[in-house]
């Protein structure tokens, strides 16, 4: 049985170096200073803030609670703004997905709602995931364990060429394969001979895989566009906490989610007694 005696924090490691620098959103200054005894600076913003903060709202009990969450995401849901759920543990994002569920079920209303924490250990699947959470409509649960780094882009992300050129690459050689397979030519046996085959002569023509890439690209993004000013004109992204973080910077972080370069956000906390404790 190992028994701690004594821990160190990592900061104090920092104080043992000459030079060291750093840079964060989500601290005071007076927080560094203190802390490190380092000159600090404040960076302006690029553009100005438009976030609204509503504060908080109290409930008694964790069912009011989920149920006054649920009626607000309704509301940015039926006017197709974009909602990021906060939550303070895996075990709270998953009660709460399967609580949202079942009130959009009981409302006859069919809506996917990813969840985005510690058990998603797939890099794709999470970026997948955060790809999506700006489009209009979109409801997106997360804890503070995951995506952090990450900007939600409004209107959805714009992929670039070289993934699109995967994609079309992808697609013509399932095509050619199912054909194939139609027509006869392929059995169980030559299906992994043919594939290699089939996928050789897909990817040789690079020149036709970029040009179907670009235009799909420009596609997009054309759409992204008048899904952003979608999302701008029914108040940008709304970050819905579910319970306070331990620490305010943390908080922070998540209020930081929306409202990137001067867009448009709201930001709103719901707590119940336990929360509080």
């Amino acid at each position: 049985i190992k028994n701690t005696l004594a821990s160190i924090p990592t900061a104090s490691f920092f104080q043992r170096y000459d030079k060291f620098a750093g840079m964060t959103g989500t601290a005071a200054i007076d927080a560094f200073k203190d802390l490190y005894g380092v000159l600090t600076h404040e960076v302006p913003r690029n553009k100005p803030r438009q976030v609204i903060d509503h504060g908080d709202r109290l409930y008694a009990t964790t069912q009011e609670k989920n149920e006054a969450i649920f009626q607000e995401v309704l509301v940015s849901y039926k006017k197709q703004q974009p909602v990021l759920l906060s939550t303070t543990s895996i075990e709270e994002s998953e009660k709460l997905y399967k609580f949202l569920k079942k009130r959009f079920t009981e409302e006859n209303i069919d809506i996917t709602i990813p969840v985005l924490n510690a058990n998603v250990d797939d890099m794709e699947q999470e970026a997948a995931i955060i790809s999506k959470a700006g489009i209009p409509g979109a409801i997106t649960i997360s804890t503070e364990m995951a995506g952090r780094g990450t900007d939600i882009k409004l209107g959805g992300e714009v992929p670039e060429v070289s993934d699109l050129i995967q994609t079309v690459a992808n697609e013509r050689i399932v095509a050619s394969m199912n054909a194939l397979t139609k027509k006869g030519v392929i059995n169980a046996q030559t299906h992994d001979r043919f594939e290699a085959q089939v996928r050789k002569t897909v990817l040789s023509d690079i020149e036709s895989l970029e040009k179907e890439a670009t235009r799909r690209r420009e596609k997009i993004k054309a759409n992204k566009n008048k899904m952003e000013q979608q999302v701008l004109d029914a108040g940008g992204l709304k970050v819905i906490g579910s319970g306070h973080f331990s620490y305010s910077r943390v908080d922070d972080q998540v209020k930081g989610r929306c409202g990137r370069q001067g867009n448009k956000g709201e930001v709103l906390f719901f707590n119940d007694r336990e929360d509080l404790l």
